[in-house]
């Protein structure tokens, strides 16, 4: 009696688990059909400053999450989103930096062209290096004035991407509203 009563308990938990992968699996695949979201998080930028820790001033940055929803597959599957970075750092001075959080972009070791579009501008090509730490994750956008002028300027921005085993993915931020570089900065 005893042994029928566990087959049965493991049975209906095996099945409730299915029915669970099954959902979790729809659920994903209507996520990759909807590639563009409103936002899984605040659509607005987020800034913030905080002290060099050696004291040589202040690090400023600037991020807002993509509007697009990417979702590669094993072994970086579930859905995230693109983070757009700009940064004003005293030892490293300025950069714009691309970043996702699962996946790899892929950039040649002397740089890499991303297609760049910003509203419905022409198209525009940008130079992208890797970090110095090899993290695959990040891209650095060459040409900070020239991508920061046309970013204040714009609403919108599309970036096109080639990702590890993805190929090229194009990633879209609402950019309106950006007030930088701080205030405090003085300028560019």
């Amino acid at each position: 009696m005893k042994r029928k009563m566990i087959v049965a308990i493991l049975f209906l938990t095996a099945a409730v688990l299915c029915l669970c992968q099954f959902d979790l699996s729809s659920s994903l695949k209507e996520a990759k059909a909807e590639s563009t979201v409103h936002s899984l998080f605040p659509s607005e930028w987020r800034q913030s400053s905080s002290p060099d820790k050696m004291g040589r001033g202040t690090i400023k940055m600037a991020q807002r999450d993509s509007l697009t929803l990417l979702n590669f597959g094993f072994p970086y599957a579930g859905p995230q989103q693109a983070v757009l970075t700009l940064r004003i750092h005293p030892a490293h001075g300025k950069d714009v930096m691309l970043m996702i959080t699962r996946g790899q972009f892929i950039v040649s070791p002397f740089g890499t062209k991303i297609n760049v579009r910003f509203d419905e501008g022409k198209l525009m090509k940008f130079l992208v290096r890797g970090s110095a730490s090899y993290d695959s994750t990040i891209v650095y956008i060459d040409d900070y004035k020239r991508f920061i002028a046309h970013l204040k300027k714009s609403q919108k921005l599309k970036i096109e991407a080639l990702f590890y085993q993805e190929g090229n993915q194009t990633i879209e931020f609402d950019v309106s509203g950006l007030k930088w570089p701080p205030p405090s900065d003085g300028g560019e």
